[in-house]
């Protein structure tokens, strides 16, 4: 039994054991990549971020002077502008361009919009805040219907009157070549302000409706004669609107349309008799009737 024994335990020895490391299997391995993988990408990732905010970092330190304009230009206020008229963009960032470096709610929109009225050449002015950084001014400028030469201050300087009757001048507007010229009125003076036409209302609409109905004839007045335009209106009270032809229209300060759709029916007889415009009076102011008066031309003087 001792030598049976000592045979066992000889061979138990004999046999070879593998002491480098444990054993693994396909699926431990498997496992085992894939974490490796996981730690290897998470910490690239991690480099990458570092790498690019320090990238960032280094961009934005060096360029600086680049940025800062367009940051700036972030914190402004955008004007949106707008007129009917003459008065231009350039015109209000020359008077007004401080405001483009001011938040937009902290901006005065009706001390803006009393500035702007105060230039006599806008009749009205909106001024309008948008969210989130956008200020819209729009306006309304004065059409003028003839101009006048008048001494102020020992000069002579050409105004111009509204349709409401409002004087203003500006050398910033350029008046057509066919603006008739006013005259006969002495406009009165308060307090350095040039005081509106009486009867502005009437005289604009009867210089408007002139407009509409007899374009061609309207773009011919060279004057306006304003020295029997009296008020309180009684019946002498008219205005004479004289073309470069030599012709006349006399209107009275009522009745607006009816002078002028009888203005229309007097042409057409004219027309139909062939008659010519050319130094002819048209008087409109009667009651029940339109005379027709010749002018005669003046002669030069020898």
């Amino acid at each position: 039994m001792t030598e049976e024994n000592n045979s066992h335990s000889d061979s138990w020895k004999r046999i070879q054991q593998q002491l480098s490391g444990p054993a693994i299997t396909a699926t431990a391995e498997h496992r085992r990549r894939f974490v490796l993988q996981k730690r290897f990408l998470t910490v690239s990732l991690i480099i990458l971020i570092v790498g690019g905010l320090a990238g960032t970092a280094y961009y934005l330190s060096t360029h600086s002077k680049t940025f800062a304009p367009y940051a700036e230009e972030q914190g402004r206020t955008k004007i949106v502008f707008f007129s009917d008229g003459q008065l231009s963009e350039h015109w209000f960032d020359e008077q007004f361009g401080a405001l483009k470096r001011k938040d937009l709610l902290s901006i005065d929109i009706t001390g803006l919009q009393t500035s702007l009225l105060k230039n006599p050449q806008v009749l009205e002015a909106m001024v309008e805040r948008h969210f989130p950084k956008t200020l819209k001014v729009a306006l309304k400028e004065r059409l003028p219907i003839g101009r006048i030469k008048l001494k102020k201050n020992g000069a002579i300087s050409i105004y111009y009157v509204a349709r409401d009757g409002q004087f203003f001048t500006s050398p910033l507007y350029k008046a057509p070549a066919t603006l008739p010229y006013l005259f006969g009125v002495s406009p009165n003076e308060i307090d350095g302000q040039l005081q509106p036409i009486a009867g502005a209302a009437s005289l604009g609409e009867l210089l408007d409706g002139f407009k509409g109905d007899f374009p061609d004839l309207y773009i011919q007045l060279s004057q306006i004669d304003l020295s029997e335009w009296l008020f309180p209106a009684g019946p002498q009270t008219s205005v004479c609107l004289q073309t470069r032809s030599g012709t006349k229209f006399r209107f009275g300060s009522d009745r607006i349309k009816t002078q002028l759709s009888r203005l229309r029916e007097t042409l057409k007889m004219l027309n139909a008799e062939k008659q010519t415009l050319n130094n002819k009076l048209i008087d409109l102011t009667y009651e029940d009737k339109v005379a027709i008066i010749g002018i005669e031309k003046t002669k030069p003087s020898k």
